[in-house]
């Protein structure tokens, strides 16, 4: 006699298996796996060569990629034959039933596998989601604790914990680099690596303030207290991959003013992969603020031709063709790059700068009125120093924004110094220029072909800044 439960469940499952079977099918497209066939036969035979180990560092990467596409394939397999062996069980199942007698114990087995199977292919889902280029990396968190102080603190080793006993049942590794104790309880900041595939694709949706709402601990009132702390998370990157180099070529260059050593950086970046636009950019960059304008330009168009959709890219050769003193073409090329998102502040401000040094003062206002409002200006001060500028044309708009800068309690101190440059008050320019200094101002990095510190180029102090960012001469 015919168990209807039985068939029931039969049904559910091979409806469930059919879907399945479309998942998997949909995988082996989105997840290229045909292609990575291909490149596992090319490492294999590569990894056969008695000659690999000659370049170690190379040998690695090809080991690497290999037995990560070794287990990619088996595990996509592995799902393949699990769906068979399903196949199977509903056939067993089928007959049993047609015998007029369910066997339990199949289809047990069988909706056990189909469940095993649906987790199993969610899971490969999940991973079409990790597309970044550093998304397989280990990840680099920091946690600082923000407003609310010692319940802030508190919360930085709360998320500490979250993080580690997250990580560890996910089986990754989990390293403490460092932690600062807070004063009475807690944290101040902390430092972990998470090591394991995808780690950094995982961690990356978790940047930002995380808050937390709960009645104080250490409030002898017991209050409401809202806590806050930041999460950055960055992915630890290969010692010898072109992102690495050009990571270093920038730290080196912008922070510790070691030019030369930055320069072998990104050349290195540029060898490894000729095809990034980034260590180009980035090389450019390094190459005008050093006074050799062509080269750098070159570099800064061939980063656009890579990437000709990238604001940055397009941004950085705004840049690079301003402090070569080319105002047409830098002013031409911002406006290019307006084009790809008016909402990026930076442009503006850069195009108000191409436009000040051509001596077009209208069209530098505008340009720097609208850099001020995207960054919150409120309304009625950008009114205020377009009415300075009408008033008093650009030396009035010049002295407008140095007292409105000053005013603020935490002024930019390498805006103050180009406005107080331009304005012709050169001690002022040298006070700010000190501070900028002292923070380690990336844009000091501009300082030898900038021309907004023309005024300065005669005074010994100027030479002496520039001596101290290894730019004279």
């Amino acid at each position: 006699m015919a168990d209807p439960k039985a068939e029931n469940a039969l049904r559910e499952a091979l409806s469930t298996i059919e879907d399945l079977e479309a998942r998997w099918s949909a995988a082996r497209d989105y997840l290229k796996i045909d292609e990575h066939r291909t490149r596992h036969a090319a490492l294999t035979l590569e990894a056969a060569n008695p000659d690999l180990w000659n370049d170690q560092d190379h040998a690695r990467e090809v080991t690497t990629e290999l037995g990560r596409l070794n287990n990619d394939l088996d595990s996509f397999d592995e799902l393949r034959g699990a769906l068979d062996d399903c196949l199977v069980l509903v056939e067993f199942s089928r007959e049993a039933l047609s015998a007029g007698d369910a066997d339990w114990t199949l289809l047990d087995e069988l909706l056990a596998t189909v469940t095993s199977l649906e987790s199993k292919i969610a899971a490969l889902e999940t991973r079409s989601l990790f597309s970044g280029p550093y998304d397989e990396n280990d990840a680099i968190v920091e946690l600082h604790a923000g407003a609310g102080g010692t319940d802030a603190q508190d919360w930085t080793e709360m998320l500490l914990r979250m993080y580690s006993r997250w990580a560890e049942r996910r089986g990754f590794g989990v390293e403490i680099d460092e932690a600062t104790e807070g004063q009475e309880a807690g944290l101040l900041s902390a430092t972990f690596i998470v090591k394991g595939r995808f780690a950094y694709g995982w961690l990356s949706a978790e940047r930002g303030v995380h808050r937390l709402v709960r009645i104080s601990p250490f409030d002898s009132q017991a209050r409401r207290q809202t806590s806050f702390a930041s999460l950055e998370v960055t992915p630890l990157l290969d010692d010898n991959s072109a992102e690495a180099h050009a990571s270093l070529g920038l730290i080196l260059g912008i922070f510790d003013f070691e030019w030369a050593a930055a320069e072998r950086q990104y050349q290195r970046a540029i060898e490894l992969s000729p095809n990034s636009p980034v260590p180009h950019q980035r090389y450019g960059e390094l190459l005008v603020n050093t006074g050799r304008f062509d080269a750098g330009v070159a570099e800064g168009r061939r980063a656009v031709e890579l990437d000709p959709l990238s604001q940055v890219a397009n941004l950085a050769l705004g840049i690079q063709l301003n402090s070569a003193r080319r105002y047409g073409e830098a002013i031409a090329q911002l406006q290019q790059t307006l084009t790809l998102g008016r909402n990026f502040a930076d442009t503006s401000y850069i195009l108000f700068e191409a436009c000040a040094n051509n001596g077009m003062y209208p069209e530098a206002v505008e340009a720097y009125a609208r850099q001020k409002q995207l960054d919150g200006l409120p309304a009625t001060e950008v009114i205020a120093f377009k009415d300075a500028f009408a008033r008093e044309s650009w030396s009035g708009f010049l002295q407008f924004r140095i007292r409105s800068l000053e005013a603020l309690a935490l002024p930019d101190s390498d805006e103050l110094a180009s406005f107080c440059a331009r304005a012709g008050d050169l001690d002022r320019a040298f006070t700010w220029l000190e501070k900028s200094y002292a923070g380690r101002s990336a844009r000091l990095t501009h300082l030898k072909v900038d021309a907004r510190y023309d005024n300065l180029r005669a005074d010994p102090r100027f030479a002496d800044l520039l001596r101290r960012v290894g730019l004279a001469g």
